[in-house]
């Protein structure tokens, strides 16, 4: 005998099954091609904080080799041995929720790391979605629009109030200039006084101790007026429209040797080896004389200052890097900076030297006038370590062409 099975709902099942397996597979490779697409690197990093899967930006980012499945996400970004101390999965697989986080400046540029959590059905964070952007030009951006809104405050400021306060300060200068000529002469007829008569009163103390104290704050009034009249000037030039012209050659090596002779005390005090090395021929580059040297004088000025002892170096050195910019890099062996110093460094009235009389406007006035040459101002610093700043500006040929 024999025995007859209905299997049609069984072919209907599995053509079914197969048909949705294929949807499944089609939609799985739309929504990778949809992520692929994404130019910003997005990870999938599983409980162990291992990437279980990354988009073509994030292969491309990482290059060759790309990261593999399984590989630690914090061996890739971070170069770690444990999980990163700003890493934001942790937070996310306890607490189940989106989290944002802006990364400290690293090498490859100011990153901003979004996280979603993927759970399961009983709500468990199973996984976390990471997606990373390059907030770098964003931020760059917004900092020049920053910068340009206080110089155009500093330069209300500066039209406002130079004038009525150079007037004052002028006068205090030239008053106490005199007064300071005179003391001698005064102490010395008061001098008799005292031996004579014995010590008396003079203002809020004895003689005795006013006339020690006396020249000291003269002093201070002068260099407090003159501090003044150099902080009144610095936003003067700081914000001061000064008719450009590009056009001029100006060779660098000549630039660095006459800014080498203008600070050449203040080396010799800070330091027992400045080494100088000079490429030559150097293409000449358009712009001022006058003005270059001012920013190189700052910048060697700047090197000498962060020095703690004779024994520490600077260098100085010119040429060309690959795409024909001319340069000028000057290194010291100083205390260096850290990046959060970096990144303000040329911002108007930010300095750490504020005790010893910095202004905070050497480098922001130096960033100006080398933006008016169509060029940059690199600074790398290692706390600790020193610092290099490169000075690259365009070649003439290249801006005549």
């Amino acid at each position: 005998y024999s025995i007859i099975f209905d299997v049609t709902e069984r072919k209907v099942a599995e053509r079914a099954l197969r048909e949705k397996t294929m949807e499944y597979r089609q939609l799985s490779q739309e929504f990778a091609a949809l992520l692929n697409a994404i130019d910003d690197p997005i990870y999938l990093i599983g409980p162990e904080y291992d990437v279980m899967w990354a988009n073509q930006a994030a292969r491309s980012y990482w290059g060759d080799p790309a990261p593999q499945p399984g590989e630690k996400c914090y061996r890739l970004w971070g170069d770690q041995e444990e999980i990163c101390p700003y890493c934001l999965c942790p937070e996310i697989f306890e607490q189940g929720q989106p989290l944002e986080k802006v990364l400290p400046p690293h090498e490859a540029g100011i990153w901003q790391w979004s996280g979603y959590p993927v759970k399961n059905d009983q709500g468990k964070v199973e996984k976390v979605i990471v997606l990373a952007r390059d907030i770098t030009d964003q931020i760059e951006l917004r900092e020049k629009a920053t910068r340009s809104q206080q110089l155009a405050a500093l330069g209300e400021l500066a039209a406002g109030v130079a004038h009525e306060i150079n007037n004052p300060t002028g006068l205090i200068m030239l008053n106490i200039d005199r007064l300071m000529e005179a003391t001698p002469d005064l102490l010395d007829r008061l001098d008799r006084v005292w031996q004579k008569e014995g010590d008396f009163q003079l203002g809020p103390l004895k003689y005795s101790r006013m006339r020690t104290i006396l020249p000291t704050l003269q002093e201070d009034i002068f260099k407090g007026s003159r501090r003044i009249s150099q902080i009144i000037g610095e936003l003067k030039n700081l914000t001061r429209e000064d008719e450009f012209d590009p056009a001029q050659p100006v060779d660098l090596n000549e630039v660095v040797n006459s800014s080498l002779s203008v600070v050449e005390g203040l080396l010799l005090g800070a330091t027992l080896t400045v080494e100088v090395e000079l490429s030559e021929p150097l293409p000449f580059v358009q712009g001022v004389f006058l003005k270059l040297e001012q920013v190189l004088c700052n910048l060697l000025v700047n090197a000498a200052q962060s020095l703690e002892n004779y024994e520490q170096s600077i260098s100085i050195w010119t040429g060309q890097d690959e795409d024909g910019h001319v340069l000028v890099r000057i290194t010291d062996e100083g205390v260096g900076m850290t990046p959060e110093v970096l990144r303000q460094v040329t911002r108007p009235f930010y300095t750490t030297r504020r005790e010893n009389g910095g202004t905070g406007l050497g480098l922001a006035i130096c960033d100006r006038i080398v933006r008016e040459h169509k060029g940059q101002l690199n600074f790398h610093s290692t706390p600790g370590q020193g610092t290099s700043v490169t000075l690259l500006l365009p070649p003439l040929q290249e801006e005549l062409s």
